[in-house]
């Protein structure tokens, strides 16, 4: 969470249609977050000069936090996609079989009569 941390101190701001925050990334499509994930890793590319010093600047570092909060959210949001898809395939397959069950059920009670 120290991402999240450093994120909240630092008013972290993203740009997509105005200035929105990290909060607000979880509300969008994961088309929308590709777009802000590829104008970021553009600006930082941009940004990046090399230096015998190794040092990053203020803005290098806060655009590197960018697009790990973005990596961060897609692979959440991906992984929340797939487990509604699971969920959704269970339900299904339960109610295909829950006839079958009734039946099963049906026929032994009427066995045992």
């Amino acid at each position: 969470m120290e991402m999240f941390e450093k994120a909240v101190r630092n008013k972290l701001r993203f740009t997509h249609k105005g200035i929105i925050s990290y909060e607000d990334l979880y509300d969008l499509t994961l088309t929308a977050l590709d777009s802000i994930y590829k104008n970021t890793n553009a600006e930082l590319k941009r940004q990046s000069e090399d230096s015998l010093l190794g040092t990053k600047s203020k803005d290098t570092e806060m655009l590197e936090l960018k697009i790990e909060i973005i990596k961060h959210v897609v692979a959440t949001k991906q992984a929340e996609n797939s487990e509604r898809l699971n969920a959704s395939k269970r339900a299904k397959d339960k109610q295909e079989f829950l006839p079958l069950l009734l039946r099963k059920r049906t026929r032994k009670l009427c066995r045992s009569y």
